[in-house]
């Protein structure tokens, strides 16, 4: 799970916001604000575009992270500094969330809507802002049960009266109304009208569904291909996984041929596999209620055999397991790590956590044990996560800390709650006052 950097406790005398800037210093290395005062305390969520979020720090309820987002719980509103302190919003909302370096989008009563911070103005106010895309310059609105599109200009890309709207695709945005779905260009005009029952788009191609079958469509609008099926998807730009009558098989689309006369329950690409454009995931079912997996290349040959399960690819490698015993797969697809252990989870910034003969352990990419953790795998009250920047959290009798990939505790257990490293800072709080600290464990100021 990648660490999501957030900022740190802000000190300083209670604003009246006649004041427009909080006194204090922006760490570029660690992306961290501070102030030099200790009347008040403040919070500043990440930064980004060289904006953070602030809130009252004694007002908080919780600060959590996953992946690339944060979730700031406060009973206080939050406003909005620039990387100098300077007071772009004051605290009057009860949510900010950062769209780019202008635009951000604000959330009071229940009501969500965009603002630009370089001309001071609203954007959108008489929309209600459901979600945005940051690098299409698009964004999703509501007017009760009904969708439309924005631009962050505030132009109306798309009226409010689409049941369904999926701006998601960098292509086309697909739509339902009347109970029939159609889809536009990302400019708004129609491309295929509203007479197909479903739609979905990929990389390459729009799926068109009518009640005989599946058209196929390249973005430009025009019929590619049409099958007499429920269910056909894109592998890569040449070739379709097409489902007939409960099973899957390869559709070479440039010539216009099937590729191979074998088939399987499904055929998909992997997740985070570099060579996802040459090897597919074939599944099939492995008793009542589990599946079994293997690799096969673009011929339809195999690589891999179906008799496996098969994680998704991080950094390069994905978990393998049979008979109850794992290991790891590079994207070669070749056992690199023999399946030897009770269990194992993603590789992390080189280390994977494992359970071998019912013992914590890490382990690298070849298999080699670098330490065994006194962590009980058997309760939740004990944890040991996932390695970042060499160092990973530490939890034990209800305090955490961090170790080194040898397993030794280099920053002791005294914190009540800590979050990963990330550009040489990590978040943690004890007292209840949330601060941040550097790889020795010393109080970033």
């Amino acid at each position: 799970m990648n660490q999501l950097l957030l900022s740190v406790l802000l000190f300083l005398p209670i604003l009246s916001f006649a004041q427009d800037k909080l006194e204090g210093n922006f760490h570029r290395e660690y992306g961290i604000f501070t102030t030099v005062h200790e009347d008040r305390k403040y919070f500043v969520d990440q930064f980004k575009y060289g904006q953070g979020v602030f809130y009252d720090a004694l007002n908080l309820s919780s600060v959590t992270h996953y992946d690339n987002n944060s979730e700031v719980e406060s009973y206080s509103p939050c406003g909005l500094i620039d990387s100098t302190g300077k007071v772009l919003l004051k605290q009057a909302y009860d949510k900010i969330s950062i769209v780019n370096s202008h635009v951000v989008r604000l959330t009071k009563d229940k009501k969500h809507w965009l603002y630009d911070t370089r001309l001071k103005k609203d954007i959108s106010k008489k929309y209600n802002v459901i979600s945005y895309f940051q690098d299409r310059n698009i964004t999703l609105t509501s007017e009760g049960n009904l969708y439309g599109l924005i631009d962050l200009a505030g132009n109306e890309i798309l009226k409010c009266e689409y049941t369904i709207l999926s701006p998601y695709d960098k292509d086309v945005i697909i739509a339902k109304k009347d109970e029939f779905y159609g889809c536009f260009t990302v400019g708004g005009e129609l491309l295929l009208p509203f007479i197909y029952k479903d739609m979905s788009a990929s990389g390459h191609y729009i799926f068109a569904k009518k009640d005989d079958g599946v058209e196929v469509y390249d973005k430009k609008g025009k019929m590619a291909v049409f099958f007499n099926s429920k269910r056909v998807k894109e592998l890569t730009e040449n070739i379709l996984a097409v489902e007939e009558h409960g099973r899957t098989y390869m559709y070479d689309l440039k010539n216009n041929k099937r590729i191979s006369t074998e088939t399987y329950l499904e055929i998909a690409d992997s997740d985070f596999d570099r060579n996802r454009d040459i090897h597919f995931l074939v599944f099939e079912k492995d008793g009542l209620y589990s599946l079994k997996s293997g690799f096969i290349n673009v011929q339809g040959d195999i690589v891999l055999p179906v008799d496996y399960k098969i994680g998704n690819f991080r950094e390069g490698f994905a978990s393998i397991g049979k008979d109850e015993r794992y290991g790891f797969i590079d994207e070669n697809k070749k056992i690199v790590v023999p399946l030897m252990f009770d269990r194992v989870w993603n590789l992390f910034d080189g280390t994977a956590k494992a359970i071998y003969q019912g013992k914590n352990v890490y382990i690298d990419t070849k298999g080699k044990i670098l330490f065994e953790s006194d962590i009980n795998p058997e309760t939740m009250k004990e944890n040991m996560g996932f390695f970042f920047e060499g160092m990973a959290v530490k939890t034990k009798n209800g305090k955490s800390g961090f170790v080194d990939r040898s397993g030794r505790e280099i920053i002791p257990l005294l914190y009540d709650n800590v979050h990963a490293f990330r550009n040489g800072a990590a978040l943690v709080s004890k007292d209840q006052t949330y601060f941040f600290i550097d790889k020795k464990g010393k109080r970033i100021e």
